[in-house]
């Protein structure tokens, strides 16, 4: 056989083979899902893949990630650490499947806070009421040049009482609202009580629709989630984009 020819026929049978490999490992995760599904019909399975792990596979549930075998008889949650390199795959998983689209959000949703030239953007869901997010609050007055955006997110069923006021404080309008703010969480100072349209309804829905279970929630510029307080050089990194 001429060598061009010979050449040509490896690479359609080579093709043709990743392809029948291509096919049977769709068929496979098909499958697998249909079980998933018939078994969890009420759990939402975005995709399945092939876990880091032989003979598991990695199931994204919504925002959590879990584990089965080929037949979908045993589910398991947990961490798989690359132990070579001391990585932690699953958590590698969870930040990109938790990442949000930072400039799809409805920034005329939120508290515009600027410090400086306002150059690093950042989001987050905060409660008046939490201690953490007045921590927060707090710490960013070491921060510089940037531009916080603050969805009201509060949690009644902790803090009594903090959906009014977060809605007093949105009430305070458009010049108002961001020095009401942030004197109520960084001064402890009440803001004046004040009922108007407000879209402290839509940032719930917002933020439980993007997994939000506490307060204080950061999302950065690249998407990035963070649940809790942060301070010193992690927020300085964080509100960098980092």
């Amino acid at each position: 056989m001429h060598k061009k020819t010979r050449a040509i026929a490896q690479a359609a049978l080579a093709f043709t083979l990743s392809a029948s490999v291509f096919s049977a490992f769709a068929d496979d995760i098909s499958d697998l899902k249909e079980k998933l599904h018939d078994k969890y019909p009420s759990t939402p399975i975005t995709e399945i893949r092939h876990a880091p792990m032989g003979g598991l596979y990695e199931i994204d549930m919504g925002r959590n990630i879990a584990y089965t075998d080929q037949k979908a008889e045993f589910l398991l949650f947990g961490h798989i650490f690359n132990m070579a390199t001391q990585e932690d795959l699953t958590q590698k998983r969870i930040d990109e499947a938790s990442k949000v689209a930072f400039d799809k959000l409805p920034l005329d949703h939120a508290i515009k806070i600027v410090k400086g030239s306002g150059a690093h953007k950042f989001a987050v869901f905060s409660d008046p009421d939490c201690p953490f997010c007045k921590k927060l609050e707090t710490s960013l007055k070491d921060q510089n040049n940037y531009t916080e955006y603050v969805f009201l997110f509060p949690i009644d069923g902790l803090h009594p009482g903090a959906t009014s006021k977060a809605e007093s404080i949105w009430c305070a309008g458009d010049k108002g609202r961001a020095k009401s703010w942030v004197e109520a969480l960084t001064e402890g100072k009440e803001p004046v009580a004040k009922h108007c349209d407000n879209p402290v309804a839509e940032d719930q829905k917002l933020g439980s629709g993007f997994g939000v279970q506490g307060t204080p929630t950061l999302i950065n510029v690249n998407g990035k989630v963070v649940p809790g307080a942060m301070d010193g050089p992690a927020l300085t990194d964080f509100i960098s984009g980092k």
